[in-house]
């Protein structure tokens, strides 16, 4: 992949806190020593 390879996903780079994109929880389970998380972003 090297570099020159094509990010995953674009992930802005926050200046302040206020830029925070808040969560909320939609599911948590534990498997094993591992958690899932499930979480939807805020639209407020």
């Amino acid at each position: 992949m090297g570099g020159n390879a094509n990010p995953l996903f674009h992930n802005p780079i926050f200046e302040s806190m206020e830029h925070r994109i808040t969560l909320k929880q939609k599911d948590i389970r534990q498997f094993g020593d591992d958690l899932r998380l499930i979480m939807q972003v805020n639209k407020s």
